[in-house]
């Protein structure tokens, strides 16, 4: 994928100002920086939730900058979101197995659907929890649902908005750990995450936004040891004691 001088506003605000970037093929790409720094809406430019000012936006060499969200999906770019978007009054397993039988790649049938839902859940750790209403899954379960359903769309793009939020450290590893995966089987994923340690354990680059600019990106350990990035992430204090 590839972005290029992407700019976004909201009123009279740019979200984002010029950015510019590419992510090879089957790597993991980590988005960091502030709060209001434009992380998700680029997410939702490269998904297609949000129309850029001005910019291009590549996948494969193809151009998808504009596109509706469901052309966006068809070529292969699946998101999970800041806040779960999840149907609270059906099951995880409706949940996962509705898009996939919608979707227009073709599945077949009824039961074909249900056979990856069911497949992709057991993937997630959700066996257990298939029939379970969404509105009763914990924080860990309901992120673990969002994930399965953008898998059972089969993309090549994988876009995940805080997919550690809210969870414990087990958890987190566990997540990780699955993360990892999906790049070695072939994925591409590209996730906003305000947990370092996705940085540093599994991404094999960082971006750094601040006030919707591209502050920096390259390889994890050498751009967080950064000052500039250390004090408009964490503070001036963080620098001073060379803490990260």
């Amino acid at each position: 994928m590839e972005v290029v001088n992407l700019r976004c506003r909201f009123g009279g605000v740019d979200a984002l100002k010029d950015v510019s970037f590419s992510i090879p093929p089957e790597t993991i790409t980590t988005i960091i920086g502030p709060n209001g720094a434009g992380k998700s809406t680029l997410l939702g430019c490269i998904s297609g939730e949000y129309v850029p000012k001005k910019g291009r936006i590549f996948l494969d060499g193809r151009e998808i900058t504009g596109l509706k969200s469901w052309k966006v999906s068809d070529l292969g770019v699946a998101r999970t979101f800041q806040l779960p978007r999840a149907i609270f009054h059906l099951s995880a397993f409706d949940n996962v197995y509705l898009p996939i039988f919608a979707s227009s790649k073709g599945f077949g049938s009824r039961r074909a659907a249900a056979e990856l839902a069911r497949e992709i859940l057991s993937r997630c750790g959700l066996e257990n929890k298939a029939e379970v209403l969404a509105k009763e899954l914990s924080t860990a379960e309901i992120r673990k649902m969002e994930l399965a359903r953008a898998l059972g769309l089969r993309p090549k793009l994988l876009l995940l908005d805080e997919p550690l939020g809210g969870l414990s450290p087990t958890e987190v590893d566990e997540s990780l750990k699955l993360i990892s995966e999906l790049c070695k089987e072939g994925l591409t994923i590209v996730a906003v995450e305000h947990v370092v340690r996705a940085a540093l354990e599994v991404a094999d680059s960082v971006i750094f936004l601040s006030n919707g600019v591209l502050v920096g990106e390259g390889e994890p350990r050498e751009l967080l040891s950064r000052e500039d990035i250390v004090e408009l992430y964490l503070g001036g204090r963080f620098v001073r004691r060379g803490q990260l």
